[in-house]
């Protein structure tokens, strides 16, 4: 059971790191867009009106997954800057911590 779980703890790293540093971020923000348009009713087929709950929903989910990707984009920011610093970042809370490299 232990090995299942390590299994499944590695794979969801790998799945993470996959999200932010491949085509995750730009697949987020499409379906951030996408939402928008859902919510406004750009992607009706026929006459009918769009519910306001529906507008209210894709806009929420818009702005869910454009925080997802600006964060991504400061994380990412974050190790180059820290790096070209001469420091290590280290993610052990909520927020990012830059402590000195040791010699």
């Amino acid at each position: 059971m232990e090995t299942l779980v390590a299994t499944l703890s590695g794979a969801g790293q790998v799945l993470l790191a996959s999200l932010v540093f491949g085509v995750g971020l730009p697949t987020v923000f499409a379906l951030g867009i996408r939402a928008y348009g859902w919510g406004t009713g750009q992607m009706r087929t026929g006459d009918e009106d769009v519910d306001p709950a529906r507008r209210v929903l894709g806009r929420v989910l818009l702005w869910i997954c454009l925080a997802v990707v600006i964060l991504g984009l400061l994380a990412g920011l974050a190790v180059i800057i820290s790096s070209g610093l001469g420091m290590d970042l280290h993610f052990d809370g909520i927020a990012p911590v830059l402590t000195p490299k040791g010699p």
